[in-house]
């Protein structure tokens, strides 16, 4: 698969198999001791033979094993993580490796943005979530107060890039490789017709076949690019990128707060695309026929989010926090008129309880 240039001539975002080559290069320029290699613990200990292969030059770095992603993505994580790069005496001229999943880039991502006011940084996404999607386009951000993303920043173009190796994903557990393919599903309903009668062929099949989800990888990761290269900072047609995220970042973080298991964020991105798709089809006519090809796509895929009536204040409080609100008091959430046609709900407030019980009629 040939690579895919960045928005930038300064900053690249490369995605194809058996990317080792890229790196040797980028480690060879430096001074070896300005790299710090921040992964994780899981990936790290299952990946050797794939690491001695086409990355061994990542053994010899120092090495900071992240145990949980998610524990990482919170300020208490990214204060130890700075501790320690403090203690290997790391400088503004340290380049910092990422290695993992969706949350270590997020985490190490927002890291580097605020260590010594900036270093660079690369990014080695490891899951299907983060190749379509966490490690693309520059945001980083981290958890607080029980808020998915409440604080976060953008990249600095000049000084990431980003290495989308989908030799990493051969080895993924399905469970993850489903996780990733919520945010395939909702880029198949923004990007049009033809990229979404691909996925329903391809998404029924089990097991995932990585041959066939790779084409689809690569137009999602370039239509995000050709997005973010309109609208860097997220000012007006970034939002459509959050399309499902309104509801799956509360049934998310609702998931941490009492589930045995919580969702994975691709998970909850996928459960949140059925409320926000009902929301489209009641408001502003998004075609019944796609929505049922989605819920039948959903339902096949994921394990329901089980929700009841009187968690319905707790979820609405969450999305009230959701970075997208203009206003405190109003929920905006992403909706569709058609398969890629994007809108705004600016007020969907007062459609918060019908759209849940729809999740909970259709899903439950």
């Amino acid at each position: 698969m040939p690579p895919l240039a960045f928005i930038s001539t300064q900053s690249r975002v490369l995605v194809g198999n058996l990317m080792g080559d890229y790196l040797r290069e980028l480690l060879r320029q430096g001074k070896p001791e300005s790299y710090y290699l921040l992964a994780d613990e899981q990936v790290w200990h299952l990946s050797q033979e794939l690491i001695a292969k086409n990355y061994p030059e990542l053994t010899e770095l120092p090495r900071y094993l992240i145990n949980d992603p998610e524990e990482a993505k919170s300020l208490e994580g990214i204060t130890e993580m700075a501790r320690w790069l403090l203690e290997q005496g790391a400088t503004r001229g340290a380049t910092l490796i990422a290695l993992g999943g969706g949350a270590v880039s997020d985490a190490v991502g927002f890291l580097a943005q605020i260590y010594m006011r900036g270093i660079s940084l690369v990014l080695l996404p490891t899951t299907l979530l983060a190749i379509a999607d966490a490690a693309v386009g520059g945001k980083c951000g981290v958890n607080f107060a029980g808020v998915k993303n409440l604080l976060g920043a953008f990249a600095d173009e000049a000084t990431t890039l980003t290495l989308c190796d989908t030799a990493w994903l051969e080895s993924l557990p399905e469970e993850e490789l489903r996780s990733g393919c919520g945010e395939l599903i909702k880029y198949g309903l923004l990007v049009g017709p033809d990229l979404w009668r691909r996925l329903l062929q391809v998404l029924p099949e089990q097991p995932l076949s990585l041959e066939q989800l790779t084409p689809l990888i690569r137009e999602a990761v370039q239509f995000k690019l050709d997005i973010v290269a309109q609208d860097r900072l997220d000012q007006g047609l970034r939002h459509q990128l959050n399309l499902g995220h309104t509801f799956g970042h509360a049934f998310e973080a609702w998931s941490h707060q009492h589930g045995d298991k919580p969702l994975l964020h691709g998970e909850a991105v996928a459960l949140g695309l059925v409320p926000e798709l009902y929301l489209s089809h009641v408001k502003l006519g998004f075609p019944k026929e796609v929505l049922h090809q989605l819920l039948a796509v959903v339902q096949e895929l994921y394990r329901p989010l089980s929700i009841t009536c009187r968690d319905y204040n707790a979820l609405r409080e969450l999305m009230l926090h959701d970075k997208k609100n203009s206003d405190a008091q109003r929920i905006t959430t992403v909706a569709l008129s058609g398969i890629g046609e994007v809108h705004e709900l600016q007020n969907a407030s007062l459609d918060i309880t019908e759209a849940l019980d729809y999740y909970q009629d259709t899903m439950l």
